[in-house]
C-alpha cells in the first residue's frame, strides 16, 4: 500500500515537469513510404527496378519456352528412342530445369540486392535532409509516420522533406 501512494505521489510530483517538457519540445513525422514513392529520386528509382525486373521476366520467359521446347520433342519421340538415347534428353532435360530454376534464384536475389541498394542511398539523402531540417526548424524529435499510433496532421513534415529531395536531386 505504501509503495503504492509513494508511486501515485511520484507521478503527480512528475506530470507538471513532463508538461514543461512538452511545451519545449518539437516533435514531428515523416511519411517514408510516401516519401519513396512520390520523390523524384524514389520514382527512378523504382522505374529503374521496374525495368530491370521486366528484363529478367522476359529472359526467364525465353527460357521457359526453350524447357518446353526441349520436353514437347522428348515425349514425342520417347517411344522411338533407344534407352540410352532417352536417358541422355531425360538427362540434359534435368538440367536446363535445374538452369531454370538457378536463373529464377539468382533473378531474384540480384533484385532484392538491387531494390535494397537503391533504398538504402535513398534512405541515406532522407536522413541528410531531415537532420538539416531539425536543425533549421528546432525539430528534438522526428517520427516515422508507420510507428505513430496518431499525430495531428500539422506535425507532419513529409511534404517538406519531399520538396528539400526533389530540390537537393535537382543540382
Amino acid at each position: 500500500m505504501k509503495k503504492t501512494a509513494v508511486f501515485y505521489l511520484l507521478v503527480a510530483g512528475l506530470l507538471p515537469l513532463s508538461s514543461w517538457a512538452a511545451d519545449k519540445e518539437k516533435i514531428v513525422y515523416v511519411d517514408l513510404q510516401k516519401v519513396f514513392l512520390t520523390s523524384e529520386q524514389g520514382k527512378q528509382a523504382k522505374k529503374a527496378l521496374d525495368k530491370e525486373a521486366e528484363e529478367k521476366k522476359s529472359a526467364l520467359e525465353e527460357k521457359k519456352k526453350e524447357f518446353q521446347k526441349m520436353k514437347d520433342e522428348l515425349q514425342k519421340k520417347m517411344n522411338i528412342l533407344s534407352e540410352e538415347s532417352r536417358n541422355e534428353k531425360l538427362e540434359a532435360l534435368e538440367n536446363k530445369r535445374q538452369e531454370l530454376l538457378q536463373f529464377v534464384q539468382e533473378s531474384d536475389m540480384k533484385l532484392s540486392e538491387r531494390d535494397r541498394d537503391l533504398t538504402k542511398k535513398i534512405t541515406q539523402d532522407i536522413q541528410g535532409i531531415l537532420k538539416s531540417l531539425a536543425e533549421k526548424e528546432g525539430y528534438t524529435l522526428i517520427l516515422e509516420k508507420g510507428s505513430t499510433l496518431y499525430a495531428p496532421d500539422e506535425m507532419d513534415i513529409t511534404d517538406d522533406v519531399i520538396k528539400q529531395y526533389n530540390k537537393k536531386s535537382k543540382k
